[in-house]
């Protein structure tokens, strides 16, 4: 496997233009993609042992954190309706709660929000165009030309 400068200086020396340094290209081309691959492939390999620990560590706190996590939103709003004030309220030697305000918002006609504040959904329309949706408003579809690289 060749280092990636060396894979760069020997493409830079290619001679030529157009066709010509396209097809003296290819083995370049096709030799990064095989090493990516590779990499990617010893890459997952040698993770793989720590995927196993991680999901034993993840299986032995999961239902008891679980637990914990629901006992916790259950106090919470249960601590948010009984008291409706914002000051800090303080058990000496234990803890406290705070009841910072913060601004926050509900939304009230969608119609009405201004289009700054809006976002596409790219992967909606992604999932439109594959199911046969070539024409929505505001959107120019078309095919978009590009480059894939295959390895024998």
């Amino acid at each position: 496997m060749r280092k990636a400068s060396d894979i760069k200086k020997d493409l830079d020396n290619i001679k030529g233009t157009g066709e010509t340094w396209v097809m003296e290209s290819i083995p370049f081309l096709v030799e990064i993609a095989k090493t990516i691959k590779e990499q990617k492939e010893a890459i997952a390999k040698e993770q793989e042992p720590f995927k196993a620990i991680l999901e034993t560590i993840n299986e032995k706190y999961k239902p008891e954190l679980g637990a914990l996590e629901e006992i916790n939103s259950e106090m919470r709003n249960r601590v948010m309706e009984e008291y409706k004030g914002t000051e800090t309220i303080r058990k000496e030697g234990v803890g406290m709660y705070v009841f910072p305000e913060k601004m926050s918002f509900d939304i009230e006609d969608e119609k009405r929000i201004p289009r700054e504040f809006l976002s596409l959904d790219s992967k909606k329309v992604k999932e439109a165009i594959k199911n046969g949706m070539l024409h929505i408003k505001g959107l120019i579809i078309g095919k978009k030309r590009e480059l894939q690289v295959r390895i024998k």
